[in-house]
């Protein structure tokens, strides 16, 4: 994700959720977004108000990534197939 780092924020999608917690953000943006999270917002929300380069699977894939890398866990059940062995 750094190698396509320029003035905008750079965010993997995966099955069509934006995986924003890996993303990279130009230090840019920093006041806007501390406005965002500080007022109870979110950083999804805030990319909204921004140009994105949304990184999708087809171009993910060709590098070789498989999506583990920012695999969501929300539900226990999810926690537990992570920790079972491959």
């Amino acid at each position: 994700l750094a190698a396509l780092a320029t003035d905008r924020p750079v965010v993997p999608v995966d099955g069509e959720v934006p995986q924003v917690t890996i993303g990279w953000y130009p230090a840019s943006l920093a006041d806007a977004f501390t406005a965002e999270l500080t007022g109870g917002g979110f950083i999804r929300r805030a990319l909204d108000t921004v140009d994105v380069r949304w990184v999708l699977p087809d171009e993910w894939t060709a590098w070789g990534e498989d999506g583990s890398s920012w695999r969501s866990v929300d539900t226990p059940g999810e926690y537990g197939e992570l920790r079972s062995p491959l």
